[in-house]
This record gives C-alpha cells, sequence and structure tokens, in this order.
C-alpha cells in the first residue's frame, strides 16, 4: 500500500513539477561528473608518482 501511494504522489510530482525533477537530474549528472573527473585526477596522479619513483 505504502508502494502504492508513493507512486501515486511520485506521478503527481512529476506532473506538476517537471522542471523540478529536470533539475536534479542535471544536478546529480553534474555530480557524477565531477567524481569520475576527481578519480580520474587522482589516478593520474598515483600514475605520475609511480613514473617518478622509477624513474628516481
Amino acid at each position: 500500500m505504502k508502494k502504492f501511494d508513493f507512486q501515486i504522489s511520485t506521478e503527481i510530482s512529476v506532473l506538476i513539477f517537471p522542471e523540478h525533477i529536470l533539475t536534479i537530474l542535471g544536478m546529480t549528472s553534474v555530480c557524477v561528473c565531477m567524481c569520475a573527473d576527481v578519480r580520474i585526477l587522482h589516478n593520474s596522479k598515483t600514475i605520475g608518482r609511480r613514473i617518478l619513483k622509477f624513474w628516481i
């Protein structure tokens, strides 16, 4: 019963606030991209340190 109520409320919110949901999706995608960038930067730093250690 709770799932049904939740589904109805989400459907109503989708109908009422489509822009709001789009902004939430946009924010989540931005956060995911930022997390990916941070991971790539961290990995490149560790790889760079390994190369430096190898050369030194």
